[in-house]
């Protein structure tokens, strides 16, 4: 390095290593191999190291310069690395959440249908629900393929959902096997950008099994009101 005076071609040297140090850790450690730095040159030139007829003073008001310029733009450096990575973990804590949510959501039983109701995603918790796999799933009209009974005219459903963005009711399916399913359904419309309706997010909760016995009880009480009226009517 000819420009270079000959006492300061070990500290440029040193620059190398110091910006490897900010790349490779950080800030704190940056400052001590600085500091480590500074502390080597100042001895050397304290104690005759300097080949040039430079005096002691002169020789530390070079290093003071030198060694400044270079903590700024090194420091700068490090604090630009450690702000990156620190982006970096909270990118990837996020991917993290976001995947652990997407293994969530696929246990629910949860379907995506484009506006037209045919299906775009069938998770895992539909097809334990009702027997029929994504490929099978994917690409069918969902009404049509879970033989849906709606409460209400489908018209009034579909209406209600586009003026206040979402629709919860009871829905009566069929699964694969041929088994009635009893469910709450609550729908989510997404739109685009132009507010156009594009997808519907439906999430199922069977309470086929609630609804049985709910009618077992109603059967029941309807049993004894019959034997209370016919006793009544003997006595």
């Amino acid at each position: 390095i000819p420009s270079i005076p000959p006492y300061m071609r070990l500290g440029v040297m040193c620059v190398a290593i110091v910006l490897w140090v900010a790349f490779r850790f950080g800030q704190r450690e940056v400052a001590v191999a600085m500091l480590s730095l500074a502390g080597i040159a100042v001895w050397g030139a304290l104690h005759g190291l300097n080949t040039t007829a430079l005096r002691a003073e002169q020789s530390l008001l070079q290093i003071e310069g030198f060694l400044g310029i270079t903590s700024i733009t090194v420091l700068a450096v490090a604090a630009e690395v450690t702000q990156r990575r620190q982006h970096e973990k909270t990118l990837e804590k996020q991917a993290e959440a976001l995947r652990k949510q997407a293994q969530l959501l696929d246990l629910a039983p949860v379907l995506v249908r484009d506006f037209e109701d045919r299906i775009t995603l069938w998770s895992t918790g539909m097809e334990q629900l009702y027997g029929y796999t994504k490929q099978e799933a994917i690409g069918q009209i969902a009404p049509t393929l879970l033989q849906t009974v709606f409460p209400a005219p489908y018209e009034e459903i579909q209406e209600d959902l586009l003026k206040h963005g979402e629709w919860e009711g009871e829905l009566a399916h069929r699964a694969r096997d041929g088994a009635e399913r009893i469910v709450v359904s609550h729908w989510v419309l997404y739109r685009d950008e132009q507010g156009k309706p594009v997808a519907v997010l439906q999430a199922n909760s069977d309470i086929t099994a609630k609804k049985r016995i709910e009618e077992q009880i109603k059967a029941a009480l309807k049993e004894k009101e019959l034997l209370i009226q016919e006793v009544q009517r003997i006595t």
